[in-house]
């Protein structure tokens, strides 16, 4: 906050509360704090006085790039990076889910990403994101009435590469079929609808939903060891006997991704993993797919684990709130 931002945010959200809700504050924080912590002392006396409500920990501002909260703090989140090399398009789907797939992207130095809203050209992204989804049948809708799937279809011919992760696969398949109104169908006309059709798979939402965590193997874009989970409505199937000539499976387990290259050139592929961009080889490897399209030198970085980095990331802001943060002073 700057000048008087904070102590207004204080005193407004305090005022805005009904006597029994403000009962329950025992302590306030101000967090994200810049400058010099000693010379808050008499802002910190002020808040104290007004409110009579005690201040127990100013947390300083840390420069860490932490996982976003939230779809809305991904959305509104800048690059740090001012050269990036490849630009990836993410299309913003109204039921957008697991947003945090795309935090390791998000974090190497090469990539710019960006948030995909309305129908346009998409031919400059290096490669296009579908991403998961609360209800996949809604968003499909969403999709064909806006135009967009009209334009990755335009994409694709023209040798775009596109990943679908969970309800993105989905929607890249031929068919989607929601018999018990779980994906977002609203009548009997929703509850069998196109895909996008790139791939040739059909989807059938089923009343349970499926969850549980991925040790799996990639046979594509390389040979790895994929740590990940799944949680979804639904069962993806070959559309018949012959597609099995047209696609090829991403994993030794059959059934968690396909993939398929176009024969001018791009790649179209979905998995039912979610958090694949966090298995670092596996990322490497398909940033490095997209670096050889677009005829850039190929990355032979023995990159840190983004898993180890969000782990630091997380340990550092625990131990600042330990360092500046007093909560015995009031726990009885």
């Amino acid at each position: 906050m700057k000048g008087g931002g904070v102590f207004a945010q204080i005193i407004g959200t305090l005022e805005l509360m009904k006597p029994e809700e403000k009962k329950l504050i025992k302590g306030i924080i101000v967090n994200r704090f810049r400058g010099d912590l000693s010379l808050f002392k008499e802002g910190k006396n002020w808040i104290e006085h007004k409110t009579q409500i005690p201040v127990i920990g100013i947390i300083p501002w840390l420069n860490d790039s932490f996982p976003p909260e939230d779809s809305l703090d991904l959305l509104e989140k800048k690059s740090r990076f001012t050269n990036p090399e490849i630009k990836v398009g993410i299309i913003k789907l109204p039921s957008i889910s697991n947003f945090s797939d795309f935090d390791p992207l998000e974090n190497e130095e090469s990539i710019l990403i960006e948030w995909i809203k309305e129908s346009q050209n998409l031919s400059k992204y290096d490669f296009v994101i579908l991403p998961g989804s609360k209800q996949t049948i809604k968003d499909q809708i969403f999709l064909e009435k806006s135009g967009l799937s009209h334009d990755v279809r335009e994409y694709s011919n023209n040798k775009g590469n596109i990943i679908g992760i969970c309800g993105g696969l989905q929607m890249l398949g031929k068919t989607l079929e929601d018999p018990y109104f779980k994906e977002g169908s609203k009548n009997y006309s929703d509850q069998k609808i196109n895909g996008i059709g790139l791939l040739p798979l059909k989807t059938t939402f089923s009343e349970k939903k499926l969850t549980r965590q991925i040790n799996s193997e990639s046979v594509w874009p390389c040979q790895s060891k994929i740590d990940g989970f799944e949680i979804h409505n639904g069962q993806t199937k070959l559309e018949n006997i012959k597609s099995a000539q047209k696609i090829k499976t991403i994993f030794k387990d059959l059934d968690l991704g396909w993939y398929k290259e176009n024969n001018g050139g791009g790649t179209i592929a979905g998995t039912y993993i979610h958090g694949i961009f966090e298995n670092d080889h596996w990322r490497d490897q398909y940033i490095n797919l997209i670096r050889k399209s677009k005829n850039l030198p190929i990355l032979n970085k023995k990159s840190t684990s983004y898993k180890k980095k969000r782990e630091s990331i997380i340990n550092n802001l625990a131990n600042e709130f330990d360092k500046h943060l007093n909560l015995t002073s009031f726990i009885n």
